[in-house]
């Protein structure tokens, strides 16, 4: 028994103490922690008990002084365990402490989030709807996911607790979030439909704005996703735009009311089901995987997908295909009528479904910004956001083609004029659009507009020698602002990210483009062989 005694004892002094468990006590969580140190106590002062026991029965004892050391080790060994034990106790109480916050918490969040729901989907009051919306918007969900990844989970393994949280807050979020977007009833008695879209949106154009116009009419309230990169990446080719970049572009359209970020490439019926919609939207023309299937073959299957008239004459393929030709001419003998299609042709009824047409109120401050906007980009988006900011009205006044060409070179525009119209006339932020501007500023239009502030951002002409200052009339009466976009996004930027990556752009287009022939080619087929049969 000594030589067992000595043993143990040297194995706690050295840290490497074991009793029936194979793992160190660091491995283990707060609870079994707790558990193993009150046994671990509780056999050490049985051995204890022991020892002395046979101590004071022990008629001569020849080494009484080495076996009083071993007594006071194995004491202060007990004393030791006893305060680490006490340490534990009280972090287990500190971790059930942050779960019961948290459970507190989220219930508190759930009732202001019911409390957001019924005021906007009962009241038929617009004003009480925002304030509903707003007050949803409120709650801030990254504090909670913080406390729950980081909080409870900082140098150790996760507990069973943490698990259930994940679960409990998941679960939440969207039974709250489904409350509170999708009430059973809208105002007037009518069922409230939700629709869902999705997709890359690269180069983000008024392809994809007119798109979503159409996807909206079909219902109330649209959910648009947003593929990620590595999703893009994997089935047509290296994105321009950022994800980033996308989802903020995206959620500027006019039509779109709720943005999902990174929803997967091919579309189920758990992914509607999942946002509450109803069914699915998309162009008329097809969406293939790395493999050649049709993403929406599920949902189309289950008769929840809606189809609309994709937008003649503008794509991103085409857009990629025009900056790579801007130096040389390439002859391609692969044309799909999806993505490889003719010159856009902008009519008077485009214009009106695209424009709300309507004029500033009384008392409202108008603001004025002028520019080309070509490639519509985040920077140009985040500019007009601040530009908006500072007023209640913001007019855009667009420059010609042959203005651009001037002042930039003659491979610009990009876009053409009734292109880059559109694209602003898509964005939430603009109000009204000059066609044609006049490129300086001047008192007349000021005065004919009704125009307070004239902005200009930090990335103005180039050489202002050519054409002149734009903004010198505004400027010289103090109603000129220059406004930071914070973003460093620039058509040129733009136009390098595809000419670094030349070889990667001319494949991604005909890779995409042979896929789309081979599709159309084989249901020509198909069609003929039925035909004949």
């Amino acid at each position: 028994m000594w030589r067992r005694v000595e043993l143990e004892m040297e194995q706690i002094q050295s840290g490497s103490f074991h009793r029936q468990e194979p793992h160190t006590r660091q491995e283990k969580n707060d609870h079994l922690t707790v558990k193993w140190l009150s046994n671990a106590v509780a056999e050490l002062k049985t051995e204890l008990s022991e020892v002395q026991n046979t101590l004071n029965s022990t008629v001569i004892l020849q080494n009484h002084e080495q076996v009083d050391t071993e007594l006071s080790l194995l004491k202060s060994d007990v004393s030791n365990l006893n305060k680490e034990l006490e340490l534990a106790r009280k972090k287990n109480a500190k971790y059930e402490a942050d779960l019961l916050s948290i459970r507190e918490e989220l219930a508190s969040l759930k009732d202001h989030s019911r409390a957001a729901a019924v005021m906007c989907g009962k009241t038929k009051n617009q004003g009480r709807k925002e304030e509903g919306k707003n007050l949803f918007r409120k709650l801030n969900w990254k504090i909670i996911i913080k406390r729950i990844l980081v909080g409870l989970c900082n140098g150790r393994k996760t507990a069973k607790g943490d698990c259930e949280m994940y679960a409990l807050f998941d679960r939440y979020l969207h039974e709250t979030s489904k409350m509170l977007e999708k009430p059973k009833i809208q105002n007037g008695g009518k069922p409230r439909v939700r629709v869902w879209c999705d997709g890359c949106y690269d180069l983000v154009h008024f392809g994809h704005a007119n798109s979503l116009r159409q996807a909206k009419a079909l219902g109330d309230h649209l959910v648009v996703g947003v593929h990620t990169d590595e999703e893009i990446s994997r089935h047509k080719g290296p994105p321009v735009f950022t994800f980033e970049e996308r989802c903020k572009m995206i959620a500027a359209i006019k039509w779109v009311d709720e943005v999902v970020e990174g929803s997967p490439y091919v579309t189920t019926l758990d992914t509607l089901d999942r946002y509450g919609c109803d069914f699915c939207c998309h162009g008329d023309d097809i969406t293939l995987t790395d493999g050649g299937a049709d993403t929406y073959h599920e949902i189309k299957a289950a008769g929840r997908y809606k189809e609309v008239q994709r937008t003649a004459g503008i794509s991103t393929t085409g857009l990629v295909d025009r900056i790579l030709t801007m130096a040389q001419k390439r002859n391609r003998e692969v044309r799909s009528p999806w993505t490889g299609s003719d010159k856009f042709l902008l009519t008077a009824g485009k214009i009106a479904q695209f424009s709300k047409g309507n004029p500033p109120k009384d008392g409202d401050v108008v603001v004025y910004a002028v520019g080309a906007f070509d490639l519509f980009h985040v920077g140009h988006l985040q500019f007009l956001e601040k530009a908006r900011e500072l007023g209640d009205y913001l007019i855009v006044g667009l420059y010609s083609d042959h203005v651009i060409n001037r002042y930039k070179g003659s491979n610009y525009p990009i876009m053409t004029l009734h292109e880059r119209l559109l694209s602003l006339l898509g964005c939430k932020y603009v109000s009204e659009v000059v066609i044609d501007a006049p490129f300086a500023v001047t008192k007349d239009l000021m005065d004919s507009f009704k125009i307070e502030i004239v902005v200009g951002g930090y990335c103005q002409v180039e050489d202002e020698n050519v054409l002149g200052d734009p903004h010198k009339y505004p400027k010289e009466i103090n109603k000129f602002v220059t406004v930071n976009s914070e973003s460093d996004v620039t058509t040129e930027k733009i136009i390098d990210r595809i000419i670094k990556n030349k070889l990667e752009y001319m494949e991604r287009n005909e890779k995409k483009e042979k896929k789309e022939v081979d599709l159309i080619n084989e249901m020509e087929k198909k069609q003929d062989e039925e035909q004949t049969s």
